[in-house]
């Protein structure tokens, strides 16, 4: 794309037209802003990583967008910090820290196997997560408000880019998780 710019504007008309140009076309890279927020307080900051494979949980091509897919990957992402906001009753909010969406159950399913992905809060129980202690060294598990599921690794995977769903609780590595808190 080629702009011309006439020989008979004053040089600062042009300068401020070639600036105006190059800042419309130049890409930026930046996360819609979220203006719903759940309401209440942060309980707890940090990954959530899983006791099998180490990974964590994460937004895939760490993107801000409605709908994108959570999955296993590493804690070092910006897309892998989580805030915990207290909701009351014994519920939370999982808040990722970078693109400023919730954890989802897609449609509000039931099923076994129903995606997890990232969406604008709107307090809707697919979105209220409860946190229940396991005996296994601090780890716990995350279970959906309103489907009764667990945050569940498929396949019991333990690679990257590993999908996560919600699945009947069963108590196994995959279904176990610790909180490793930001910046410890």
């Amino acid at each position: 794309m080629s702009i011309s710019i006439p020989n008979n504007n004053p040089p600062f008309l042009s300068c401020l037209l070639v600036i105006f140009v190059a800042t419309m076309l130049t890409p930026t890279w930046s996360f819609a802003q979220n203006t719903q927020m759940p309401p209440g307080r942060t309980a707890h900051s940090g990954n959530i990583t899983n006791a099998a494979s180490g990974l964590c949980v994460d937004v895939a091509r760490q993107s801000g967008d409605d709908g994108i897919n959570v999955q296993l990957g590493q804690c070092s992402n910006r897309t892998s910090n989580w805030d915990f906001i207290d909701l009351g009753g014994g519920e939370y909010a999982v808040l990722n820290r970078q693109t400023r969406r919730v954890l989802d159950v897609a449609g509000g399913g039931y099923s076994d196997g129903t995606n997890v992905q990232q969406y604008t809060w709107n307090n809707s129980a697919a979105q209220r997560w409860r946190v229940e202690s396991i005996a296994n060294g601090g780890a716990f598990k995350i279970i959906n408000q309103r489907s009764g599921k667990c945050l569940d690794i498929s396949e019991q995977g333990t690679a990257p880019g590993t999908n996560i769903h919600q699945w009947q609780c069963h108590g196994m590595e995959n279904q176990q998780w610790r909180l490793n808190r930001a910046g410890g």
